[in-house]
């Protein structure tokens, strides 16, 4: 996530829970901003990826793994979904 938004001139902290912790939060994702998940089953954020509209988000599942597109309305992201925050002004 770093990466990317540093490509659009935009700086966010390295790790998805720093992340989480100084981001402005949103009531409603919009395309774009980012989407937190506890994964890890800590309490914290874990997991991020990119909202993009539409009930997808674009997210790397693991280390070594593709970048790959998944639907945010399955269980197992709705049931470790801590919020959202907005990025981008």
């Amino acid at each position: 996530m770093q990466l990317a938004y540093a490509r659009a001139g935009i700086k966010v902290p390295r790790t998805s829970r720093r992340q989480f912790e100084n981001l402005p939060p949103i009531d409603k994702a919009r395309p774009g901003d980012l989407l937190f998940f506890d994964t890890a089953g800590r309490g914290d954020a874990s997991h991020v990826g990119i909202y993009l509209g539409h009930g997808q988000m674009i997210h790397a599942p693991g280390r070594g793994r593709r970048v790959t597109t998944s639907a945010v309305d399955l269980d197992y992201w709705r049931e470790r979904y801590l919020g959202a925050a907005a990025p981008a002004p």
